[in-house]
Formats: C-alpha cells, sequence, structure tokens
C-alpha cells in the first residue's frame, strides 16, 4: 500500500456461542462477501483478514486479561481519513449490524495505524494463506508512538529478521474523533505498535516465542512486557480494489497444517 494510506487494525474475539469453524466461516464467507459488494466509494481499498491458531498473553497475574482469547484479525486500508467508509448507508445498515453475529465487542482491540516495511522486500498483491505473528506492544513510558517505533526497530530486525520474511510495524495514529469506540470493549488497553512478523514456517513459531522473550528482557525500559501478546495467524486478502481483485471464498485462511 502507498505510505499515504491509512490501516484499521483490529483483533477479533469471536461470539460465545460459535466454534472457532463457524466463527472463520461468518467472518470470511458472510462479512468479507459482504463488504466486498459495496460499491467502491463505499468500501475500503483493501481488506484482510487473519485467522489465529493459537497465541499467548503475557499477564502479570494467573488471571486471563478480559480482553484476550481473540480469534483473528482484520485489516481495512483506506486512502486516508476522509475515505474512511463509515458513515455512508451500505457501511450502517449492512456491514456494520452484521459484525454483531460474530464479534464479542468486548474483547476487540483497534487501532489506525501507518504500516512501514522494517524488513524484506516488498509483499506481493493478492497475497494469501501466509504464516504471520501478530505482536502488541505498549509504551514502558509517555513517548510518541512513533519515537518508539524508531527506538525499537533495530532491536526488533535483530531479534526476529532471521526468522521473518518480511516485518511491517504498525504504529498506532491518534483517534481524537474517539471513531474506535464502534470496534472495541471499553476495556480494551491502548496499544503504541503491532508488528506483522511473516514467518518461514511452522518451526518459527517455537523460534519467534524464544526471540520475543530476549527482546522483552533486553528493551523492559522501553516496552511494558506484562501486557505484550501475540497472535499466531494465517493471512489472506478479501479484497483489493487497486488490484481489481474481487471477494472469493477460495482464499479464507486455511489453519489446518498448524493445528
Amino acid at each position: 500500500m502507498a505510505s499515504s494510506s491509512i490501516k484499521q487494525l483490529v483483533v477479533v474475539r469471536r461470539r460465545s456461542n460459535q466454534t472457532q469453524r463457524e466463527y472463520a466461516d461468518h467472518h470470511f464467507q458472510v462479512h468479507g462477501a459482504l463488504a466486498g459488494a459495496g460499491k467502491p466509494e463505499e468500501s475500503p481499498l483493501v481488506y484482510y483478514l487473519s485467522r489465529a491458531f493459537d497465541s499467548a498473553y503475557s499477564n502479570a497475574s494467573l488471571a486471563q486479561p478480559a480482553w484476550s482469547g481473540h480469534s483473528g484479525a482484520t485489516e481495512l486500508y483506506f486512502r486516508d481519513g476522509e475515505h474512511m467508509a463509515y458513515g455512508n448507508e451500505y457501511t450502517r445498515s449492512v456491514i456494520g449490524p452484521d459484525g454483531a453475529n460474530f464479534n464479542d465487542f468486548a474483547g476487540a482491540i483497534a487501532m489506525f495505524a501507518k504500516e512501514a516495511l522494517i524488513h524484506g522486500s516488498p509483499m506481493q498483491q493478492a497475497e494469501e494463506q501466509r504464516l504471520v505473528a501478530l505482536y502488541y506492544i505498549q509504551a514502558r513510558e509517555q513517548v510518541e508512538n512513533a519515537v518508539l517505533a524508531e527506538r525499537l526497530e533495530p532491536r526488533v530486525i535483530s531479534a526476529f529478521g532471521s526468522i521473518s520474511e518480511q516485518i511491517v510495524a504498525n504504529v498506532a495514529l491518534p483517534d481524537p474523533d474517539n471513531k474506535l469506540r464502534y470496534f472495541q470493549g471499553e476495556a480494551a488497553p491502548q496499544y503504541a505498535i503491532a508488528y506483522q512478523l511473516y514467518l518461514r514456517g511452522k518451526d518459527d513459531i517455537a523460534a519467534f516465542r524464544k526471540a520475543q522473550r530476549v527482546l522483552e528482557d533486553e528493551c523492559r525500559d522501553s516496552i511494558r512486557c506484562e501486557t505484550t501478546f501475540v497472535l499466531f495467524v494465517v493471512r489472506s486478502l478479501v479484497f483489493d480494489q487497486e488490484a481489481g481483485i474481487a471477494f472469493s471464498a477460495a482464499r479464507q485462511p486455511d489453519v489446518t497444517s498448524y493445528v
């Protein structure tokens, strides 16, 4: 995506009355199809969905955080803030109401972000079935998110570069109009950066966890290590207006080789 575009990144927890498969089928096949059926001006430029098959949440206590247990992630790309497709009738009457059919909003965590490729070659269009570690970090101290990202970049590359084909840093943007309240629970913590690390294979998951512990030990003055979490997901394209790629149910993320 162009560097000027804005991404909305949301990690989602399935409704408690759904199995993992029921959630995944609805989110991609139903919600994704509805999103792809809107007029171009009513829709994001690009839409990706990821399905989680494993995760780990740092926590100082034995209790699970109220917002843990995520089932997947949504990525929506917009040209700019004006393009964000929230005010049109199709989104209000069709897309928005369907969210309640699969999304436990109390567990969702959302951010608006600028993404930057910090390691590896640019990704190809129509990315499908990619294994990704989605790694969320909070700042230890009051510091601008972009400053924290710049400070951590060489250490993140050093820690994960050998097991990652690409590393993308999603640096959270301010939300002065509080639009994110419609997409997440009241208890959702605010994160500074969400890294997407495109792993080479299943064996790299254990290597990621080892590198994560080393990174957090070395950077504990900058990172709130007790609130980090990682989702291991399969990421796939829903549609891409810019590339002329329409929705196809055949691209639904497939996690069977990882569970």
